[in-house]
């Protein structure tokens, strides 16, 4: 092999190992920024989780606010609508009607939890507990049945008078 060819070889292997070189370097390059920007998208991702996840307790709340309001609203609206016509509906019946308690709830001496009735109908010897369901399930009346012999445990100025 001639000096020139040598050289021109060593120019072609130089060549090549420089752009081999400048690949590499190229390479790197690019990975590093794919590694930036995934980086990027990830806090990205996460920023965006975050958000959403204070976003779904923000609506939490308020679901569970107009839940409340809707329930507690409803469920007096309902309670007054039925007493107003409970005295009503007992005089048609000549049953008498002493008054109806203004207290309801109160706590269980026996548990320590809140004991609530909705509504109280007296007549003299007589009491009549009321609960007032919109709509009405198997488990709402074994519930009633269950509370009711702690009733003079919680309401005890009832005590000794017949309990309907």
């Amino acid at each position: 092999m001639t000096d020139s060819e040598l050289q021109r070889l060593e120019r072609i292997v130089a060549s090549l190992v420089e752009e081999n070189r400048a690949y590499a370097i190229q390479r790197k390059k690019d990975r590093a920024e794919r590694e930036k920007e995934h980086a990027k998208r990830e806090k990205e991702r996460v920023e965006y989780e975050k958000q959403r996840e204070k976003e779904r307790v923000e609506t939490d709340k308020r679901l569970n606010k107009l839940h409340e309001l809707f329930t507690g609203q409803w469920g007096r609206l309902v309670e007054s609508l039925v007493e107003g016509e409970l005295v009503r509906l007992f005089n048609e019946r000549n049953i008498p009607v002493d008054g109806i308690a203004e207290i309801k709830k109160r706590p269980d001496p026996a548990t320590g939890e809140d004991y609530e009735i909705d509504i109280i109908v007296t007549n003299g010897d007589n009491i009549v507990a009321v609960e007032v369901k919109t709509t009405l399930d198997p488990h709402d009346v074994d519930h009633f049945i269950k509370k009711m012999p702690r009733f003079t445990s919680a309401f005890r100025e009832y005590q000794g008078r017949t309990i309907m």
